[in-house]
């Protein structure tokens, strides 16, 4: 379940790009490029951190990704 609520907060933003839009005056430009800024983000650590859990094991990798999603 908080598995599911992380994944699901990660890609929470998105919707939101437009609101963001209109109350802060950006361009529809400045919109694409945060959320394909967002995208390779992701793309990014996805590559540099997909094999951890390879090296070091599923457990401590679950235990720092629900770590580092709940810091909000």
């Amino acid at each position: 379940m908080i598995q599911l609520l992380l994944l699901f907060a990660a890609g929470a933003p998105s919707p939101l790009y437009p609101l963001y839009q209109t109350e802060w005056g950006f361009r529809p430009t400045a919109v694409t490029l945060v959320f394909a800024l967002y995208a390779f983000g992701l793309l990014a650590a996805l590559i540099v951190t997909g094999s951890l859990s390879d090296h070091i094991g599923p457990r401590p990798v679950l235990i720092a990704s629900f770590l580092v999603g709940s810091r909000r």
